[in-house]
């Protein structure tokens, strides 16, 4: 009744799921019987009475039950232990493959968006080049060198040269621009050195808009800052990027800014211009890595009545990564924990299941084996009760021989005992014989006497 009372109120009132309910349905017999031979154990050898300062009169034990106690311990005790450590030694080990594949993943996407990145510099850089020698007066030939970067380089939006009044004097666009795409450069702070910055959006709250991510390279000619090249990156081809199917786990990535905007991701409940904070609605617990500067974390949500292990399903671990020092980026991945949760699960359903076999057969084989042992005792208790009214009555006692030498030497000791005492009861007999014979003897001299 009791598993039975567990199983609905973990499968239809805490919902938990089948394979949870399964583990606690499992689990508990396994406890209940733990819990039983620990509480035997305690009253039968600890001697609680006297701690408690009562009187040392205590119920006794049945020498099989004793048995029976000792010989399932010493089978459930090792067991469980055993199962309790390789259990163990299995979640750390999913646990390391899962922190392995995910530092590895985060390096290999983090080093495609450095090369893409790279390779988009370098373009912008002899753009640059060729802007100075000409005094960033636009010809046909820059106009033309903007569109094919645009065209080879999936990682530009849109490139832009301004000048020294921040007013753009040549465009090129990946698609026809709209009013919301154009960008007042006079309202930015622009640097006169390399740098990526992030512009959010801060006026449209639609899901669909995204925040727009500028790499701007000064155009110097004679240590004279003559304007810039700006180039605006393509969030679509960003997020093409973190969705590759290249990695063995179905990881989330999502690229952040410096204060944790999001600007791309693949975790479908995060949108873009969405302030990430993990600690809101969890708690994280980072964990050490010997091969990693940046540590890897586990994220548990707070989920109010849920038991923990409904939470670790929930959960996921994590690797915050900048990309690099000339990119105020950082590489977010994150690898659910059900990945490895679903295989735990039914590796203790397993164990707990064999453990529950293994119990169960103890208990039957220690019944049979303590009964075994304690029935030539028996034996000798029927012996010995009553033994100076059945040796009285002159019956014949003959205990049976059993293969324990000792019982034998028990069992001998006590046939001699009772022999002993036999003799000494004729011995007994025969002298009460005898004092009644010379009483009698006696008293018919008394009585002749006095006739005379």
């Amino acid at each position: 009744m009791g598993c039975l009372w567990f199983g609905f109120f973990y499968g239809n009132i805490l919902q938990v799921g089948t394979i949870t309910t399964l583990i606690i349905l499992v689990k508990q017999p396994v406890n209940g019987i733990f819990n039983a031979l620990v509480a035997s154990l305690i009253l039968t050898y600890k001697p609680l009475y006297r701690w408690a300062n009562c009187s040392s009169g205590r119920a006794t034990v049945f020498f099989e039950q004793i048995l029976l106690n000792l010989l399932v311990a010493f089978v459930l005790f090792p067991a469980l232990t055993l199962m309790v450590v390789n259990n163990r030694v299995a979640m750390k080990h999913e646990q390391n493959q899962l922190i392995a594949a995910l530092e590895t993943s985060s390096q290999n996407l983090a080093v495609d968006l450095l090369r893409w990145h790279q390779s988009g510099l370098a373009a912008l850089r002899q753009l640059a080049q060729t802007s100075s020698q000409t005094s960033i007066v636009v010809s046909g030939q820059t106009q033309q060198s903007m569109e094919l970067a645009i065209k080879s380089l999936p990682l530009f939006q849109r490139i832009y040269i301004i000048n020294a009044k921040l007013e753009a004097i040549a465009t090129a666009s990946r698609q026809e621009e709209t009013s919301s795409d154009r960008l007042n450069f006079s309202q930015l702070t622009i640097p006169r050195e390399p740098k990526i910055f992030v512009i959010p959006d801060r006026n449209n709250n639609s899901k669909t808009t995204k925040p727009k991510i500028l790499q701007t390279l000064p155009i110097i000619l004679n240590n004279r800052w003559l304007g810039n090249i700006i180039a605006e990156l393509n969030i679509d081809f960003i997020q093409q990027l973190l969705q590759t199917n290249n990695y063995s786990l179905p990881l989330r990535s999502t690229l952040l800014d410096e204060d944790r905007l999001v600007i791309a991701t693949t975790h479908k409940e995060l949108n873009e211009q969405q302030i990430l904070n993990r600690y809101k609605n969890g708690e994280i617990n980072y964990i050490k890595s010997k091969n990693s500067k940046n540590k890897v974390y586990h994220w548990l949500p707070l989920m109010e009545g849920k038991p923990l292990i409904a939470r670790w399903k929930e959960s996921f671990y994590g690797k915050n990564l900048p990309i690099n020092e000339e990119i105020p980026l950082n590489l977010l991945i994150e690898a659910p924990a059900n990945l490895y949760i679903d295989y735990l699960q039914s590796l203790y359903i397993r164990s707990l299941m064999l453990l529950l076999i293994i119990v169960l057969g103890s208990i039957l084989i220690a019944k049979f084996i303590s009964r075994l042992l304690v029935k030539p005792i028996l034996n000798l208790a029927t012996f010995t009760t009553n033994l100076p009214d059945k040796l009285l009555r002159y019956e014949k006692i003959d205990l049976p021989k059993v293969s324990v030498k000792e019982m034998n030497i028990l069992a001998k000791n006590f046939e001699v005992m009772s022999e002993t005492i036999e003799r000494n009861i004729q011995q007994i007999q025969q002298n009460n014989q005898e004092l009644t014979q010379a009483k009698e003897i006696a008293e018919t001299a008394n009585r002749a006497k006095e006739r005379f």
